[in-house]
This record gives structure tokens, C-alpha cells and sequence, in this order.
């Protein structure tokens, strides 16, 4: 699982996640991005929930989607995405559930929309246009209070990591590592890291004590 947290105006989207990925019983597994920039087509996109899907989909756009922007993506994104998390299911099992956002321009359209597909809805695409502020995990414990300035989306995804790490919620999830901030105009792109938790180098270590129990595991 992870976080994430986007703030969408009429021509600019804020996308903000964390990098840790976790096995299922939330042991730290590996640093990595859940959000990707997508040039090409004008558009970025990001996942919550179980992480190969997000990894294969961005693979599957940047070597074999046949599209110019993120309206065109949307035709063949719903019977890929099955496609893929049926893939992960004949190969791991339960894949659990994961949800992948589209966020972009569209040609002949002005501002920015967002593609929202769920593979507890079979990855149905979900179109939305107007502005807007959305977090996964939501808050369960506390009232959210909508972020404007970098300090509250950190302090705000520092809440919801604590009431998961102390399961305070129904099904807590894994958050850690860094939060990297992506924001997206038309034409355009940046990408930061505006905060490191403090256990990211206690993360690291058991990462690597994991990895040295695997036969693949090599040093060089």
C-alpha cells in the first residue's frame, strides 16, 4: 500500500506519495516511485495498493500504448489493467487490491482531468474534471484538513501514517521512506523530495536483512 495525496485545479494537479513498499504482513521490502511522469502524452500517473501493478502499467504505456494523450490512454486502460492484475493473480495468488490514477490533458480540451480505475470495480474508468483534493488511506481517526502548503501535506500524511503504524484503523497499510511531491502543468513536469521519515535508514537496514535471505541475493 502507500499514500497518496493530489490536489487538482483547473490546469495544474499536486501529486504527493511515499516510496516505501512493504511485503504483506507490512515488513519493508524496497524503496520505489509510485507516481510516473508520462511526456509523451501529456500526463502523469500514480498507484496505491499492490505495487507491480502500477510498475507493469507504466511499463506497458511507455513500450507499447498507441496514444496522444490521456483521453486515448482511457480506451484501452480498463482491459489492460485486467489484463495485468489477472496476470498477477494466476502468478502470486490474491494480489489484494490496487487503484491506479490517470492525471492529464487532453487534446482540443483546456484544463487538466483525472482517471480513476479500482480493481475492487473491475477497473471501470472513472472521468473527472473538476477541481479537488483526495488522500488514500482517508483519515479514519481524525477530521482531514485539506492541504495548502508543503509543511501540511507532510504533517498531514505524518498523521495518517501514525494511526496506521498504530492501527487505529481497519486495515492499516505501509507508509515510509520519502515523500516526493509531483506537480504537473500542461506541457510540463517537476518532481522533489520535500520530506525523509526518520526510520528510513532503519527501513533500509531491514530491506537488506530481507534481501540476504533470498538465494538471489548478491553484493556486487
Amino acid at each position: 500500500m502507500s499514500i497518496l495525496m493530489f490536489s487538482q485545479d483547473e490546469r495544474s494537479v499536486i501529486i504527493v506519495t511515499d516510496t516505501l513498499a512493504t511485503t504483506p504482513d507490512r515488513r519493508p521490502l524496497l524503496f520505489q516511485p509510485k507516481a510516473w511522469h508520462l511526456p509523451h502524452l501529456n500526463m502523469a500517473m500514480a498507484t496505491t495498493g499492490t505495487a507491480n501493478l502500477g510498475s507493469l502499467w507504466s511499463e506497458r504505456i511507455r513500450s507499447s500504448a498507441l496514444a496522444r494523450d490521456v483521453g486515448m490512454l482511457d480506451a484501452v486502460a480498463p482491459g489492460v489493467l485486467r489484463e495485468i492484475w489477472g496476470q498477477l493473480r494466476e502468478e502470486f495468488g490474491d494480489p489484494g487490491s490496487a487503484t491506479i490514477y490517470h492525471f492529464g490533458f487532453e487534446s482540443g480540451r483546456d484544463g487538466i482531468v483525472r482517471y480513476t480505475y479500482r480493481s475492487v470495480t473491475g477497473f471501470v474508468s472513472e472521468r473527472v474534471t473538476e477541481p479537488g483534493f483526495g488522500v488514500r488511506p482517508p483519515p479514519e481517526t481524525f477530521e482531514l484538513e485539506v492541504p495548502y502548503t508543503l509543511d501540511e501535506f507532510i504533517d498531514l500524511a505524518k498523521k495518517v501514517r501514525a494511526e496506521n503504524d498504530e492501527r487505529r484503523v481497519a486495515v492499516p497499510v505501509g507508509i515510509g521512506g520519502e515523500l516526493h511531491l509531483m506537480l504537473l502543468e500542461d506541457g510540463r513536469c517537476s518532481t522533489s523530495r520535500i520530506y525523509r521519515f526518520e526510520d528510513f535508514e532503519v527501513h533500509f537496514r531491514e530491506m537488506m536483512h530481507l534481501a540476504r535471505q533470498s538465494p538471489h541475493f548478491r553484493t556486487e
